[in-house]
């Protein structure tokens, strides 16, 4: 599986297991129904690529037209495919949340054999597949995330959580630690100190705005950054609601209701684009 399809799976899986939560039957009844016309839809391009590649000297492997009927002979593509989806109302909680499950697995395998069908052809024939995508757009996904979300994440939240690491005991000590720090004898000893002394106050520190922040450089270096005395308290207050303001906009553009959520999304765009095969998200567009 590649980082597209992981990536892709675990926002599904975030907004589905979201879903199962009470308050969200009507959205749930939404996604379900939009899942079983995405899945339909990407059932079509699977045979639509198939045939493409009968037609044009074949390169996909024969276990390819056998992984999708697989699928579709399956009793779990046949559960989803006949759901009423209004129907949920009338299920138990517990009930409701395996139909989700199960909506979701089917749409992970058709999604994921959809993708690798299409980077297969992609490789062998990309000008009749790009040709055939003009006549016939390749049917896009949307189940990894939700249109409520386009806020993103309470910004002004974290904002004060921030502004509350002026007069916070941890951030005096931390400045206090860097200064009585002695000069490091060697590049070994200094990076000792830094992994096991240094790094676990500075991310202390960031975990006040928010704990899956802590492995994040934009938001560690500025906490560093002051501790060192290369800039001041003021500007590392700055630095910090810069870069949330940031990740805010990446919250919004990406449909991130969570920090959280926002960290794994930077990670992943880091990893593609410091990826040989990050070509893989302009290929998804």
């Amino acid at each position: 599986m590649s980082l597209l399809q992981q990536h892709f799976e675990e926002r599904r899986e975030y907004i589905f297991n979201r879903l199962k939560q009470p308050e969200y039957m009507e959205r749930s009844i939404e996604k379900v129904r939009q899942a079983q016309k995405e899945i339909k839809n990407t059932v079509r391009t699977i045979k639509d690529v198939l045939l493409l590649d009968k037609t044009t000297d074949p390169c996909l492997p024969e276990v390819a037209q056998f992984s999708l009927q697989h699928i579709i002979n399956s009793k779990s593509f046949e559960n989803v495919k006949n759901l009423v989806p209004s129907s949920m109302k009338k299920l138990s909680e517990e009930e409701r949340a395996k139909v989700l499950d199960e909506t979701l697995s089917v749409a992970n395998q058709i999604m994921n054999l959809e993708r690798t069908v299409f980077i297969m052809m992609f490789n062998a024939k990309e000008k009749i597949l790009m040709d055939a995508y003009k006549k016939k757009p390749r049917s896009q996904t949307e189940l990894h995330y939700d249109v409520a979300d386009k806020e993103g994440f309470d910004k002004e939240f974290f904002e004060k959580r921030i502004d509350s690491l002026r007069n916070d005991i941890r951030v005096i000590s931390f400045k206090k630690l860097c200064e009585n720090e002695p000069a490091p004898e060697d590049l070994e000893i200094f990076k000792q100190r830094y992994e096991t002394i240094i790094l676990p106050k500075v991310q202390e520190i960031i975990s006040l705005i928010e704990p899956s922040l802590i492995n994040v450089d934009v938001f560690l270096n500025p906490v560093i950054e002051y501790g060192v005395g290369e800039i001041t308290l003021d500007e590392m207050i700055q630095k910090l609601h810069k870069n949330l303001s940031l990740f805010h906009e990446l919250s919004k553009v990406e449909y991130c209701p969570t920090v959280e959520l926002t960290v794994k999304e930077y990670v992943f765009l880091e990893a593609m684009n410091r990826s040989e095969k990050g070509e893989e998200l302009q290929l998804l567009k």
